[in-house]
């Protein structure tokens, strides 16, 4: 009689106990949150070798580096981590600075009931914590002189280009996920101050020339470039984007990119749009495009030479979001592309035009095209005041028969 091994039905459930490949399958669950990636890599060695990559995908492949010396030393040492270091996809320089008056601002508001604990208040208030970091953030930057931030960041791509890795580059105001600033970004994003120009500053022409320099003697490879302004928007703050000083580096890096974002809602657009078009000019492998900013001219990226500056021969995408924009300026910059193009987005454009013959156009034009989206696209068929919403909402993507859908979507729209 063969003898069965008694199980106790009590134990408890060990993760070491799992196969490797279940404990892998565990640590990359999508529903695991950071926290709970940090709390495994503290389990054990054995469960730590298996969370450490998702904690590393999880934190390391988009984060914000700001102008002070443990922000920028953060970024030295995961560039020089010899396993994490590979999971750096995107790396964000912060524009954004604390500023004297900024510091008087926030001490005039100075309440003694701390902000996130304040339910009652209608208007939120500045407590000693937001004093606090913002005062530790003010005078971190003051102690960084841009020489030293250049060398800095230099050391860190200089790592990285060894590495050979093609790398994404931002300059956003969001600061997601910042990266050794612990002690002076304290909740920015949690109360009506975390946008106020009277507490930020923004610093666009210093920012991006020392990065630009520190990635340029370095030698570092980047394939995307993201310019985005829209969360700390004013004509307070108004900035060269790309500085007469390093045209020679910026038309270096630029000609490495195979994708671009430029996305600004405030000021005056000329600006904005002149130096996308410096940077779009010196792009000669760029494959992807999105281009966002409030402006009601229909002509502006016609007169600024924003797209026909494009040298590239093989724009797949383009996106282009709160622009107006004149449907025969678009028509001709899709018909010099007609052989790339696979993606067309619109988003809340004033089209002056109508969105069924662009429609029609696009379906008889652009034979590659497999992903089409019109959202919130208004008409303007003259030169009278006012819009009407001509557009549905539209999205064909890849797998769909294009023109089987576009003849369905225009058969009913004239049926309504």
């Amino acid at each position: 009689m063969v003898d069965i091994p008694k199980t106790d039905s009590t134990a408890p459930f060990r993760l070491m106990d799992l196969p490797n490949e279940l404990i892998r399958a565990i640590c990359f669950d999508d529903g695991l949150e950071g926290k709970d990636l940090k709390s495994l890599r503290l389990v054990n060695k054995h469960i730590s070798d298996f969370a450490s990559d998702s904690f590393a995908e999880f934190y390391l492949e988009s984060f914000t580096v700001v102008m002070t010396r443990s922000s920028i030393q953060a970024f030295i040492d995961i560039s020089r981590h010899p396993r994490f270091s590979r999971y750096v996809h995107t790396v964000n320089i912060s524009p954004v600075y604390a500023f004297s008056e900024g510091l008087a601002a926030l001490v005039r508001n100075l309440t003694p009931v701390l902000m996130q604990t304040d339910q009652k208040k209608e208007k939120c208030e500045p407590g000693p914590k937001e004093v606090c970091f913002y005062t530790n953030r003010y005078f971190a930057e003051k102690r960084l002189s841009d020489r030293d931030a250049e060398w800095m960041l230099g050391a860190a791509f200089a790592v990285l280009a060894k590495r050979d890795q093609h790398l994404g580059l931002a300059f956003d105001v969001g600061e997601s996920n910042p990266v050794g600033a612990k002690a002076y970004l304290y909740h920015r994003y949690s109360n009506e101050f975390g946008n106020d120009d009277r507490i930020w500053a923004l610093s666009w022409k210093e920012t991006i020339h020392t990065t630009i320099q520190a990635i340029h003697q370095q030698g570092c490879d980047i394939n995307g470039l993201s310019i985005i302004g829209v969360q700390l928007g004013s004509y307070r703050w108004k900035s060269t984007l790309c500085p007469d000083e390093i045209e020679a580096e910026l038309a270096t890096v630029c000609r490495q990119l195979e994708s671009i974002t430029i996305n600004f809602d405030f000021g005056d657009i000329k600006a904005t749009l002149f130096c996308a078009r410096r940077i779009l000019s010196a792009a000669t492998n760029l494959k992807h495009i999105n281009l966002g900013a409030v402006s009601d001219d229909f002509h502006s990226l016609t007169k600024y030479q924003v797209l026909d500056c494009i040298p590239s021969p093989s724009i797949e995408s383009v996106s282009l979001l709160a622009f107006a924009i004149n449907q025969l300026d678009l028509m001709r910059f899709l018909a010099k592309h007609q052989a790339a193009i696979r993606a067309i987005t619109l988003r809340n454009c004033r089209l002056q035009g109508s969105w069924e013959s662009l429609v029609v156009w696009v379906r008889d034009h652009l034979p590659k095209l497999d992903h089409l989206e019109m959202d919130g696209v208004w008409d303007r068929l003259d030169d009278g005041p006012g819009y009407v919403q001509g557009g549905p909402l539209i999205k064909i993507v890849p797998g769909e028969d294009m023109k089987a859908r576009i003849n369905e979507m225009l058969k009913d729209g004239r049926q309504k």
